[in-house]
């Protein structure tokens, strides 16, 4: 048997304070009952409650819950009848809530549903299910809110998959907000089982997936927690996998929750770091800015616990709490661990009452936390739904409850924690949502109480806990009534869960009582409570001086005697109250007031203001006194606005087959002269003329009109094919606004059609138009319901107090007519007339300047997420570009000069390696010159204007890892122009905008950005990431014991010819280097480093000659340090590069060099290959042997078996075999007792 059970434990405040709510418990344990299984899934925060979605009775259920343990209504949907229903995340849309979830399995099928459900009218707005087939175990884990479109994102995962993916898929949906369709379904797929567990949308605007991906179609050992960047159409900007290397290590790693700080993300997940179990785990927490670089990196071992499993990670004032679930001596309990901004942990916690205890959902709030979950029943062997509430600190339940229990938890910092990214595949699906129509009905919930603690009225510094009201004395607004007689109309709110009592005393002081002398001259009551998290308003009538500032405090009855100090005494009225100082406020009385008013009006129109009219431009002054004698004078400016654009129609022309389907007459009669800028109009017309014609009829008085076929259902449709349409191009100048003042025209739907040269006849006359305005193809106007009426009528539109008519850059406006929904008689014509069109504008001074630009790199991509710098007098605002590089800044003063200026000094290591040396020596030496003034720019790495052998040293220590930063350069310098250098010129550029005063909008503030030291322009360095069409040059190594006490490293190149440099790190693990010895590659101290066992190289060799196996490259002389010595190979952090002559970069990949006779010897040449290879291998004996040949994707490209004998054997694979697809591969030959494995790359 599931029962509710609901523990809340509420933190009090203020001493001395009387509590006015006698039903106030620190801690509190409630069950409710169900005669089977019960439990909270999920739940969020709703107008100073909770909304809790879980099930009750195996149903599917929503409560709404106050902080204080009150249930105030709660419903039964019951999905998939027969089946339990969880929900997995839950978000709020204004006053809609929209849940997904997941059914308990039916014959190994899960079914899931994504539900909008309307929290005011308690209504399902729509629901959605997938019933399994044919994705038979599938979740959905996150959904989130697109603000900026229709759209909700659905993220979770496929099972079971077709190709390209098999086994599982991580999946992105698309949901219409209106219907719950799907308009969007896509896979990402790396190696066997991909998902995502969590997502939010991050303050980049962009999408972030956590949870967990397996890399190249391993086992539990490459399963790797992971993060995805993804933009709103679901497009993988980035996949990384983290922690452990993918290559090398065996770890079983999940992430399950993600939350965001700022411009950082938190993610927490837990695993086995150095093996498969899945009980056997550490937890994971680490923080990442938003490309997902490593900020740091925590493993935390929670004494006594076993298979620990994170739920949810929440950030709240820069701490992070984790809510973990894990078995302690066998019995199910839950853990709070807090951890401040920097990983450290503040405290950790364990909670369980009964025997086994779930939290499945965590909210906290500035003074509490909140669990949700469930509970074993006790005597049953069933659960219960289990909702905890704890202050901040997780304290609270000590005493009756019985539930809070210490514990012992260890953190410690990853040692190098991993991160590679690495390519996945995308691909489209079909995943559709049914509709599906069930019954809600309400349920009663009795709730039982367990145990309690009263608690005591008292007041914590700084913290507010429902115990006492909370008076905050708001807006004061004031009346003249004359004879110095005044309204005082007083917003008093209740900031705290207590009622302020309507007795609660008032009092007016002639000046300020908390910082001098002041005389109560009034006091009152309020006369009526004010509800707690209200507020009401309050009016008196008052005698007081005109002119003079007046103070009012509240909770105050006047019986001390100003000064006092709020904070420390305060008139005993028998009203408590944890915080005065926001019971005072003050108000001024007006004197004679002084009023200016702007209006406009369209020539022949008139305006009333106060008592008089106005018909004329010009410059007006009223002066009134109210009923009440209060005086006040009225500055009146008025403007005529006339008709800037008209049409006419009087050139209109409609034969049959000919002129009917021309619009080209209709030009406008009278075309735009505004004076600050340009108007171009566009000719009225229709949609596909051929079949949307229009005739001629009379117009009004004796002139031409325009008749035209309306739609002939009564279905109001933007943007219809019979809509009637003209545009305007409008253009203000540098100083002005252009306003949109006015449309107006004539129309009517006549009883008779009245064509000229034509027939006439009964008219099946629309009875509506509609009328669809659009700035650059965004709708800003719409009515669509107007009445047409049977004799010419003019409309009037009127957009004066529309900001989207004012146009400060070049627009285009769509004016869309479109006549509907005939009367239904018997004719077969239904026609609309139209007549004289009258477009009124105006001009506006500008108030304000925009200034916007794009920052680009030097080799043109759009340069995203950098920061720009607005200085203005002594403010200064910053900016941030968007994925397009775009950057504005609005409502500038135009008084004032300023500068515009981007900044960006980070990761300096980005965007160069060895590569870059040989380009720059070359330059240096005369050999290539750059051709590109950016490189120059580039190349001066110490900034002292010129390209030099410095610049080449301070590089190099900086890839060699010498150095974290260049000496006299930022990381990038982003130039407002850069011009033509030549090698024998000062490299100075311009890094700022200096811009005047002045109103004109300036659109063209461009700035290239330049990253230093990268010539070549590739942002490639410390990223791991698996190239499908990568060049591969092979390093052989041998290693092997000399002596007791010394090993050789020897390292030769498997390829012959000329190159131009190379860059590797090996790692040493516990070995000593005793020395190097250079034989085709002389090595200096200045080419390597050696640092915490990673030997960091770097060689500039121009055309240099390689002459493959026959010599060596370097060797290496090494000796055990302390621990077991270990040769690791590449370091799998470095980019591990080799340079061609024809400077093309090449992946290092290294290998140990095998003896022909060796078993399981493997080689294939050539490698990489255009149309063909020979895999060689050696066989100890007589078999048959396959050969395998798979994609990076896990999937069979091709097979083949032979017949083979012991000695040297051959395959021969071609790119027709592997249909010509250019990609890496891995290649498998499996004979009897033998098994062999190697990479190769089709270009």
């Amino acid at each position: 048997m599931y029962r509710l059970f609901i523990l809340i434990v509420l933190a009090l405040i203020s001493a001395n304070v009387n509590s006015q709510n006698g039903k106030c418990k620190e801690s509190l344990v409630m069950t409710i009952a169900s005669a089977r299984n019960d439990e909270a899934n999920q739940f969020i925060r709703y107008n100073n409650g909770f909304i809790i979605c879980g099930s009750y009775d195996s149903r599917f259920i929503v409560m709404f819950m106050t902080e204080d343990g009150e249930i105030n209504w709660s419903y039964e949907l019951d999905i998939f009848p027969n089946l339990k229903e969880r929900a997995t995340n839950v978000i709020i849309d204004g006053d809609d809530m929209v849940v997904v979830g997941v059914s308990d399995a039916q014959n190994s099928v899960f079914k899931n549903f994504v539900l909008k459900f309307s929290i005011t009218s308690k209504t399902i707005k729509w629901l959605r299910v997938y019933d399994g087939v044919p994705f038979t175990t599938s979740y959905f884990s996150s959904v989130l809110n697109d603000n900026a479109s229709d759209s909700y994102f659905v993220l979770g995962q496929t099972m079971f998959n077709n190709g390209p993916g098999l086994g599982c898929d991580a999946l992105f949906l698309k949901v219409n907000k209106n219907t719950g369709s799907v308009t969007l379904a896509k896979n990402v797929n790396l190696g066997s089982c991909e998902s995502y567990t969590s997502a939010l949308i991050a303050s980049n605007g962009f999408i972030y997936g956590a949870g967990r991906f397996n890399f190249e179609n391993g086992g539990f050992d490459k399963m790797r927690g992971s993060l995805t960047k993804l933009d709103s159409e679901g497009n993988e900007i980035w996949s990384k996998l983290y922690t452990k290397n993918v290559l090398s290590d065996n770890a079983r790693l999940y992430f399950q929750a993600i939350a965001s700080d700022y411009d950082n993300l938190i993610v927490v997940g837990q695993g086995d770091l150095s093996g498969v179990s899945a009980t056997d785990v550490d937890v994971l927490l680490m923080k990442s800015n938003l490309d997902g670089e490593i900020i740091w990196h925590k493993e935390i071992d929670i004494q006594g616990a076993s298979g620990e499993l994170c739920t949810k990670v929440v950030v709240n004032n820069g701490e992070y709490y984790v809510l973990v679930n894990a078995l302690f001596n066998g019995i199910n309990a839950y853990f709070i661990l807090k951890f401040d901004t920097n990983g450290n942990l503040i405290w950790s916690k364990k909670y369980g009452r009964q025997n086994n205890d779930r939290g499945n959902d965590i909210i906290v709030t500035p003074t509490n936390i909140f669990v949700t979950g469930l509970t074993e029943s006790p005597g049953f062997d069933e659960n219960d739904i289990l909702i905890t509430k704890t202050d901040v600190d997780g304290n609270g339940l000590e005493e009756n409850c019985n539930i809070l229990m210490p514990s012992s938890t260890l953190v410690r910092n990853t040692d190098v924690p991993f991160q590679g990214a690495f390519v996945t595949e995308e691909y489209n699906i079909d995943f559709p949502l049914e509709n599906k129509t069930i019954t809600i009905k309400p349920i009663t919930l009795t709730p039982k109480e367990i145990c309690s603690v009263l608690c005591a009225d008292t007041c914590r510094t700084g913290v507010v806990v429902h115990t006492v009201p909370d008076a905050e004395l708001n807006n004061i607004y004031v009346h003249c009534k004359g004879n110095n007689t005044f309204e005082i109309s007083m917003e008093i709110c209740n900031r705290d869960s207590v009622t302020l009592p309507g007795i609660t005393p008032f009092t007016l002081y002639d000046n300020n009582p908390v910082t001098g002398n002041a005389q109560a001259i009034y006091t009152s009551s309020l006369g009526k409570d004010v509800l707690p998290f209200a507020c009401e308003t309050f009016t008196f009538m008052l005698n007081l001086l005109p002119a003079k500032d007046y103070y009012v405090m509240v909770n105050d009855n006047g019986t001390l005697m100003p000064p006092f100090n709020p904070e420390s005494e305060f008139p005993n009225t028998d009203i408590h109250e944890c915080d005065f100082l926001n019971n005072l406020n003050s108000f001024m009385t007006p004197g004679s007031d002084s009023t200016y008013v702007t209006k406009t009006i369209i020539d022949g129109d008139s305006i009333q203001v106060g008592p008089q009219t106005y018909y004329s431009e010009g410059n007006y002054i009223q002066h009134q006194s109210n009923i009440f004698g209060c005086d006040s004078t009225i500055f009146i400016k008025i403007k005529v606005i006339h008709e800037d654009l008209v049409y006419d129609f009087n050139n209109c022309s409609a034969i049959m087959g000919s002129t009917n389907m021309d619009y080209s007459e209709f030009i406008p009669s009278k075309n735009s002269t505004i004076s600050c800028g340009s108007i171009n109009a566009g000719n009225v017309q229709r949609l596909n003329p051929q079949e949307n014609k229009h005739s001629c009829t009379p117009g009004l008085d004796n002139t031409l009109a325009m008749c035209v076929e309306s739609k002939l259902d009564c279905d109001y449709i933007p943007a219809h094919q019979r809509s009637v349409i003209f545009t305007l191009e409008i253009t203000p100048d540098d100083f002005h606004n252009i306003r949109l003042n006015e449309l107006r025209f004539l129309e009517k739907s006549p009883l008779n059609y009245d064509w000229i040269n034509g027939t006439s006849g009964v008219n099946n006359y629309p009875t509506k138009f509609g009328l669809r305005i659009l700035k650059n193809n965004v709708e800003i106007f719409r009515e669509s319901e107007i009445v047409s009426l049977r004799n010419w009528n003019e409309r009037k539109f009127n957009f004066n107090n529309i900001d989207d008519f004012s146009f400060n850059e070049k627009s285009v406006i769509t004016f869309e007519f479109l006549p509907y929904c005939p009367v239904g008689n018997s004719s077969q014509v239904s026609v609309w007339d139209m007549e004289n069109i009258f477009v009124y504008t105006s001009c506006e001074e500008k108030e304000s300047r925009r200034l916007q630009g794009t920052i680009s790199q030097s080799n043109g991509s759009t340069f995203s997420g950098a920061t720009v710098w607005k200085q203005q007098n002594t403010e200064i605002e910053s900016n941030i570009t968007d994925i397009l590089g775009n950057f504005s800044f609005d409502d500038l003063d135009i008084n004032d000069n300023c500068e515009i200026s981007v900044f960006k000094n980070d990761d300096f290591l980005k965007g160069f390696s060895t590569l870059d040396l040989i380009y720059i020596q070359r330059h240096i030496l005369g050999m290539e010159l750059f051709q590109n003034s950016s490189h120059y720019v580039a190349a001066d790495i110490n900034k002292d204007t010129r390209v030099s052998s410095s610049d080449l040293i301070e590089l190099k220590r900086l890839i060699l890892g010498k150095i974290t930063k260049f000496s006299n350069n930022t990381s990038w310098r982003f130039c407002s122009g850069i011009p033509v250098f030549k090698p024998s010129d000062k490299i100075i550029v311009n890094e700022k905008y200096k811009i005047g005063k002045g109103n004109s909008d300036l659109n063209q503030l461009n700035f290239t950005g330049v990253k230093i030291g990268d010539i070549n322009n590739e942002i490639q360095i410390n990223q791991l990431q698996e190239a499908r069409n990568a060049q591969v040059h092979e390093l052989v190594y041998s290693f092997q014991k000399v002596n007791e006490s010394e090993y050789e490293l020897t390292l030769f190149s498997a390829h012959e010819g000329m190159f131009n440099g190379l860059q590797f790190a090996l790692n040493f693990n516990n070995f000593e280097i005793v020395d190097i010895k250079g034989h085709q590659l002389p090595v200096d101290e200045e080419h390597f480093v050696l640092n915490n066992n990673i030997f960091t190289f770097s060689k500039v060799s121009p055309n240099k000659v390689l002459s493959g196996y026959s010599k060596p490259l370097m060797t290496f002389l090494l000796k055990p340090s302390t621990g077991t010595p270990n040769f690791e190979g590449l370091n799998s952090h470095f980019s591990n590069e080799f340079y061609t002559k024809d400077m093309t970069s090449q992946s290092i990949f290294l290998r140990a060099k095998e003896s022909l006779t060796d078993e399981g010897y493997i080689n294939v040449r050539p490698n990489p290959f255009d149309n063909g290879t020979t895999v060689e291998y050696y066989s100890t004996s007589g078999s048959v042997a396959q050969l395998e040949v798979y994609s990076m994707t896990g999937n069979l490209v091709y097979k083949k078996s032979d017949n083979t004998g012991p000695g040297r054997n051959f395959f021969e694979i071609t790119s027709d075999q592997l249909m010509h697809k250019s990609g890496l591969y891995l290649v498998r030959i499996l004979t009897e007792n033998q098994a062999y494995t190697a990479k190769i790359v089709l270009k």
